[in-house]
C-alpha cells in the first residue's frame, strides 16, 4: 500500500484533524504569537515561514519539499486547509449542489463546520482508495464568467479577476507574465492558454506523486522567487502582502494544464469543501452565497430549504 501525507495547513486553530495521513502544520510560525501543540510547524529546518503573509499557505508545501524525510518519504503528498478538503468520499451527498465558494459550477462547497458526521469525506481509508491508480488528485478546474463589475478592468478574463481581487495592481500581473515568459519558456504555451481562458485551479489544495511534486516545487518556488524580487512590498497591507498567494494559483494552474496533457499522468478533478464556521458571520456568508445580494421571499424559502439540509450534520450540537 502506497504511503500518502496530507498535510492541512493551519494559520489559526480550527477544526483540528489528525490521521495517520492527514496531518496538519501550523503555518507563519516565525511570525506567529502563539505555537499550536500537536503540530507540525514550518519554521523547523529549511523554510521560509517568515514569507507566510505573501506565500499563504505555500510556507507549508516548502516546508514538505525540503523537510520530506521528517514526513517518512511518503509516495505520495498533498496539501488541504483547514477550512478546504478534497471530499475523498465522492459517494457521499453535499448539503446543496447550489451552494458552491464560487460561482457559477464551483467544484467547492459549502459545508457547516466539522463534526463527527463529516468525518466520513476525508477518511484515511477513502483516501487511500485513490492510489496507485491516480498520479494527482485535485479540485475540479473553475470557470470564470465575466459580470458587470469586471468592465472595471476590461481585458483578458483570468487578468481582469486578479485586478478584481483586494489589494491587486495590474502591474503584479504584467510581472508574472513576463517572468513565466522568461523563466519558464516550456510553460509559454501554458500561459497562453490561461491568458486568453477562463479556466482557472482554485486554492492550490491537491495530492500527488513524489516526482510530480517535486517537479511541481522545482517550477513554483523559484519562479515566485523571481516574481517577489521584482515588487518592493515595504508598506503594504495585509491584504496586499497576498499578492503572491494569488499569483501562486496561477502558476499551479500552468503546472496542470502541462501535466494532463501527458497521457502518462493519470489525473482525477475532484469535489471539494468550503467549511464555514458556527458563528453569525459565516451564517451571513451563506445567506449571501444563497441570495446573491437580493434577499427575496424565494430566496427566503431557499435558505430555510438549505438550513433544513445542514440538520443532517448535526449543526447544533458539538463540533470537532
Amino acid at each position: 500500500m502506497p504511503k500518502v501525507k496530507i498535510l492541512i495547513s493551519h494559520h489559526e486553530k480550527r477544526s483540528v484533524v489528525n490521521s495517520p495521513i492527514l496531518t496538519p502544520i501550523q503555518t507563519g510560525c516565525a511570525l506567529a504569537s502563539e505555537r499550536f501543540e500537536g503540530m507540525l510547524q514550518d519554521d523547523d529546518g529549511e523554510n521560509i515561514s517568515l514569507k507566510n503573509p505573501k506565500y499563504c499557505e505555500a510556507t507549508a508545501l516548502y516546508w514538505a519539499w525540503k523537510n520530506y524525510d521528517k514526513l517518512g518519504n511518503p509516495d505520495y503528498i498533498g496539501l488541504m486547509h483547514n477550512r478546504r478538503h478534497l471530499l475523498f468520499n465522492q459517494s457521499l451527498p453535499v448539503p446543496d449542489s447550489q451552494m458552491t465558494w464560487l460561482k457559477p459550477n464551483s467544484s467547492v462547497y459549502l459545508f457547516p463546520p466539522i463534526c463527527p458526521k463529516y468525518m466520513p469525506y476525508i477518511a484515511d481509508e477513502a483516501i487511500l482508495s485513490y492510489f496507485p491508480k491516480w498520479d494527482v488528485l485535485a479540485i475540479g478546474p473553475q470557470e470564470f464568467i465575466p459580470t458587470k463589475h469586471d468592465t472595471i478592468y476590461p481585458g483578458p478574463i483570468m487578468k481582469t479577476r486578479y485586478l478584481n481581487t483586494a489589494g491587486t495592481e495590474e502591474r503584479f500581473f504584467d510581472i508574472f507574465e513576463k517572468t513565466v515568459r522568461q523563466y519558464a519558456p516550456d510553460y509559454r504555451e501554458e500561459l497562453d492558454e490561461f491568458l486568453s481562458g477562463n479556466i482557472m485551479y482554485v486554492c492550490d489544495v491537491f495530492v500527488m506523486r513524489k516526482d510530480l511534486f517535486e517537479r511541481y516545487c522545482s517550477f513554483w518556488f523559484p519562479l515566485m522567487d523571481k516574481i517577489d524580487k521584482q515588487i518592493d512590498s515595504t508598506g503594504f497591507s495585509s491584504a496586499k502582502l497576498r499578492y503572491l498567494g494569488y499569483l501562486g494559483e496561477y502558476l499551479t494552474t500552468l503546472f496542470f494544464f502541462k501535466i494532463r496533457k501527458d497521457t502518462t499522468i493519470h489525473m482525477l478533478h475532484m469535489k471539494a469543501s468550503f467549511l464555514m464556521e458556527k458563528d453569525s458571520n459565516d451564517w451571513i456568508k451563506l445567506i449571501r452565497y444563497a441570495i446573491q445580494g437580493i434577499f427575496s421571499a424565494a430566496y427566503r424559502e431557499k435558505y430555510r430549504a438549505l438550513k433544513q439540509k445542514l440538520e443532517i450534520f448535526n449543526w447544533g450540537r458539538k463540533t470537532l
